[in-house]
């Protein structure tokens, strides 16, 4: 990758610096040389007015015969003029007949370049003019000026100049071995300036192959390393939070395994004893094994009991599976809290007498107006007390204690006993899960269905426990907030 953009960044680097210096190249050359050109030709009819001005006011120029020379003007005063002034002079007279030229081989009149002839016309009408332009690159770039020369106020002869315009095949010459050094050394800066920057540019690229690389690889924890303020950055950001939520998502799915492993592994667990029973007892009333009828009530009952045990663990699987599927519509409507709290307490006061349990109350309210699913909030409340109730020491207190602020209320659930252990705190709302130092027989199930209860209507729960006693705090939003 990072030779191929290069190439491309060098290529495409090029083809602007040489469109650029070719197109500003020749506006320049084009400009250059008609300013070359005005001045020379400035400089030229300057000269040519001067020359005709001298030569109309020398006594050696009569204006008799239309423009005859003279018997004392010489060929070689226009010879001597051509010397010094690097011009080819030419006179022309008014009818055309004779062309007075500095050269040793004069040219007729009629073997005068047609452009000369039609400037010279121009110059006996009055005129100062010259031929059209010469091609840029022709190295034999004379330019002629043709103008009138008066005596008397009359036109009797017309100049004609002609010269090599040097300065602009000069200039020309000058100017393109200029251009071509400049766009060599233009070409090579260019060049390296493109890798330079192409280095910087596909740095940030490279880091994201690697990135997309190790993504592939299943490294989901990688982070690109990039922060800038423009569109790779915006990339290397949406690249990095692409892994974070693939990692989420790799943790997420370990943990829906591990899960489905532990809830496997449990329900063999928590199936393995009743199951055992069931077919033990069975077998021994069935072999006639066990023949005395008091005998036989008392394997009557324990078939009883696990059976119910069974049942009551499909009701709870059943509840949890229902609770989670985010498709179950709860009852909602306005109940009072106080109400379905104290509907709990009385489910459970047998139960709590028959330990030897006092239960305290303690409100402050009368009624607490909140809207929820009454049978759902009835079971949190009579799962938690009953698991105070379990996890209470004989003949102690089960406090429940309710407190309102201005935006909420909370319900606490106070039981003494041995604290939780810290480790467990975090998995005590988890599935199947009951603390290792815990002999009590349960299925782990009962606080996973509180909590999804909880979460279903947006009540949050806090458990507070020490070497005295274990709280658990429901936290309900008031209705309006």
């Amino acid at each position: 990758m990072k030779s191929k953009i290069t190439k491309k960044l060098i290529v495409y680097f090029l083809i602007v610096i040489l469109a650029f210096s070719f197109i500003s190249g020749f506006l320049f050359l084009n400009l250059s040389k008609k300013i070359v050109e005005r001045s020379s030709l400035k400089n030229l009819s300057e000269r040519g007015t001067r020359i005709a001005s001298f030569i109309s006011n020398s006594s050696e120029f009569s204006s008799e015969g239309r423009g005859r020379m003279g018997s004392g003007y010489r060929r070689n005063n226009i010879k001597l003029m051509n010397e010094l002034l690097n011009t080819d002079i030419r006179i022309i007279n008014k009818n055309g007949s004779q062309v007075f030229s500095g050269r040793d081989n004069p040219v007729a009149f009629q073997d005068l370049d047609p452009k000369e002839k039609e400037i010279v016309e121009r110059a006996f009408n009055g005129e100062t003019s010259h031929t059209d332009k010469i091609s840029l690159l022709n190295s034999d770039n004379y330019i002629s000026l043709a103008t009138p020369i008066k005596k008397d106020g009359q036109i009797i002869a017309a100049l004609l100049l002609s010269e090599n315009n040097f300065l602009e095949s000069e200039f020309i010459n000058s100017y393109l071995v200029i251009f071509v050094i400049s766009t060599i050394i233009g070409a090579i800066l260019v060049g390296l300036l493109a890798v330079f920057f192409a280095n910087r540019f596909i740095e940030p690229l490279n880091k994201l192959n690697l990135a997309t690389g190790k993504l592939i690889e299943g490294n989901y924890k990688i982070s690109s390393g990039i922060s800038q303020d423009d569109e790779i950055g915006d990339l290397a950001e949406r690249l990095d939070t692409l892994a974070y939520r693939l990692e989420t998502a790799r943790l997420e799915s370990d943990a829906i395994d591990k899960m489905r492993d532990d809830f496997i592994s449990s329900m063999s667990h928590e199936l393995k004893t009743p199951v055992t029973v069931l077919k033990s007892s069975l077998e021994a009333l069935k072999e006639g094994v066990i023949s005395n009828p008091s005998e036989v009530q008392e394997y009557h009952e324990v078939l009883f009991n696990e059976v119910g045990f069974l049942e009551k663990l499909i009701n709870d699987l059943m509840d949890l599976n229902i609770l989670k599927n985010s498709k179950f519509q709860m009852k909602m409507e306005e109940i009072d809290v106080i109400n379905v709290l104290n509907d709990a307490l009385r489910s459970q006061s047998l139960m709590a007498r028959e330990k030897g349990i006092s239960i305290e109350k303690n409100f402050t309210d009368d009624e607490l107006p909140f809207v929820g699913d009454y049978t759902r909030i009835r079971q949190l409340f009579i799962t938690l007390i009953d698991n105070g109730i379990k996890y209470s020491k004989e003949n102690s207190n089960l406090v429940i204690e309710e407190k309102s602020d201005e935006d909420s209320f909370t319900c606490s659930i106070i039981n003494f006993n041995s604290k939780i252990p810290e480790e467990s705190l975090n998995h005590i709302f988890k599935p199947f899960y009951r603390d290792k130092n815990n002999n009590r027989k349960g299925f782990g199930l009962g606080l996973a269905i509180a909590k999804e209860i909880a979460d279903a209507h947006n009540i949050k729960i806090n458990v507070n426990s020490d070497d005295e006693k274990t709280e658990f705090i429901f936290i309900f939003k008031k209705m309006g907030n």
